[in-house]
């Protein structure tokens, strides 16, 4: 037998390394997240979930960082799936060897593939139940690991992994099963997770059957575990599993709005608690009120301190569409009323117009071809600016307006992000009496603005959300006019 001369030996070798480096040049990177979209998790102030979202492709599939990823879920799916994960380069030759000795044998069929290799035919959608299959298998499996690193293969398969029907991913299943997110997953449901991908169509915890199989398969791993871990404390290995299907669809109208704001996992300011509290009395009102002809409503409650939204319900019932329930009506433009009135007065006030006890009529009077009248067709005559606000006499108001000018009212508007507004002289005096159309947006940004000492800022719908605040009205004209709408109850009383 000749034995290669060492400069031969060396030469083979040399043109071995130029070779793999040439590969590792002109091989592209593969893109592990190309084929994907992810799903976004929506939760309230208090960390509950309000939606999990489709993906783009009709999966429930939620981005999980590594750092959030449990320890013990990493260390489980080591322990059942790829033992010697970190120490081969994306196959197992001995796995492999022994795989093929035992089908030789006539033993039964053993898996041979590693983590990189099931991540490859994730991502790749590769049928490894043929030779061919299982060559390119192994082939992606090992550009997988000249690009990538272990951290980012691990976090790659868990967030790509099937855990049964069309849910992917361990940020998924975590919320859907346990009505929990990964990190906080115990030990038994972790242990069930990491057999699912193993057969995810028998072992999905959606239906009894698929938890029975789940936790069956998981008793391997647990024993693999109490062997492997004995200093840890393992007694709640044992814990009930309590899995279900937890796929909530609270606040949709405030969903959509804070999913055009941000995705991923998306921390808003809502308050269920609120939210709970705003619908039920919504539908009460609706109900009581449908033999006059009411059949839908909207309402939203706010934090005028941060303009924060607690509540928000855009609609009698979003699924209703008798009704056109998934038309959001907090944001669609409506006349306003009366309530834009405390905004005329406070820029007369800001103006030194008048002050809280300067007396105004409430008497007939003509601006022209606009008569206006009060909506019970009676006049108060003589009363002061206090109680002209909140009796919300017309002719006060218009008066008011006259003084103020129309124009610079309107900026006011404007500035404070009312949409689609004509030219003001379209408008003219009839804005203090609801000309203008207006979202109930709109008036609670406004009305927090006189609680913000005149500083005007949009409502708040994610956490940390930057609010930029503008001084549109004078601290003094803010202060007073607030307290003027104060004497309301008491204006109530009197009457």
């Amino acid at each position: 037998m000749r034995f290669l001369r060492p400069r031969r030996l060396i030469a083979y070798a040399a043109g071995i390394v130029v070779l793999c480096v040439l590969v590792f040049a002109t091989v592209p990177r593969p893109d592990l997240y190309q084929r994907y979209s992810f799903s976004s998790a929506v939760y309230d102030r208090n960390g509950k979930l309000l939606k999990l979202s489709l993906s783009m492709d009709d999966k429930y599939r939620l981005f999980v960082p590594f750092e959030k990823i449990p320890e013990t879920a990493k260390q489980a799916l080591l322990l059942y799936e790829d033992r010697g994960f970190y120490y081969h380069p994306g196959v197992n030759p001995l796995s492999i060897g022994r795989a093929l000795w035992d089908m030789a044998g006539g033993g039964r069929k053993r898996g041979a593939s590693t983590i990189t290799m099931q991540l490859a035919r994730i991502v790749y959608n590769i049928d490894s139940s043929k030779i061919g299959g299982k060559a390119l298998q192994i082939l992606r499996a090992l550009q997988i690991e000249m690009f990538y690193d272990k951290r980012e293969i691990l976090e790659a398969y868990f967030n790509l992994a099937p855990y049964g029907g069309n849910v992917e991913g361990i940020g998924a299943a975590s919320l859907i099963y346990f009505n929990k997110n990964a990190e906080q997953l115990s030990l038994p449901q972790i242990m069930a997770l990491t057999v699912i991908p193993q057969n995810p169509a028998k072992r999905t915890l959606m239906s009894a059957h698929g938890r029975h199989n789940a936790e069956e398969a998981s008793k391997r791993l647990k024993q693999a575990w109490l062997e492997v871990y004995r200093h840890k404390e393992n007694s709640y290995l044992e814990l009930p599993l309590d899995a279900g299907v937890f796929l909530p669809n609270r606040a949709p109208h405030f969903v959509r709005l804070a999913l055009e704001k941000a995705s991923g996992e998306v921390k808003t300011v809502l308050d269920l608690n609120y939210q709970e509290a705003a619908e039920n009395i919504l539908h009460d009102y609706v109900r009581e009120h449908r033999h006059q002809g009411v059949y839908n409503a909207a309402a939203m409650v706010v934090d005028a301190r941060t303009t924060d939204i607690l509540a928000y319900v855009g609609s009698q019932d979003f699924f209703d569409n008798s009704i056109e329930g998934q038309v959001d009506g907090t944001r669609a433009l409506r006349s306003p009323g009366s309530v834009l009135k405390p905004f005329i007065y406070a820029q007369a006030l800001e103006r030194g117009i008048i002050h809280p006890m300067t007396m105004l009529k409430d008497v007939p009077k003509n601006y022209g071809v606009y008569t206006p009248e009060n909506f019970d067709r009676s006049f108060y005559g003589l009363l002061n600016a206090t109680q002209a606000l909140v009796y919300s006499r017309n002719i006060p108001a218009v008066d008011l307006l006259l003084q103020v000018g129309e124009e610079n009212f309107y900026n006011l508007l404007k500035a404070c992000g009312v949409q689609k507004l004509r030219p003001v002289g379209f408008y003219g005096l009839a804005m203090a009496l609801g000309g203008t159309e207006v979202s109930m947006h709109n008036l609670a940004a406004m009305y927090a603005m006189l609680y913000n000492e005149g500083r005007f800022g949009p409502l708040r719908v994610l956490q940390g959300e930057e609010r930029p605040l503008k001084q549109l009205l004078s601290p003094e004209a803010a202060f007073l006019t607030l307290n003027m709408l104060s004497q309301n109850a008491a204006a109530d009383d009197t009457a």
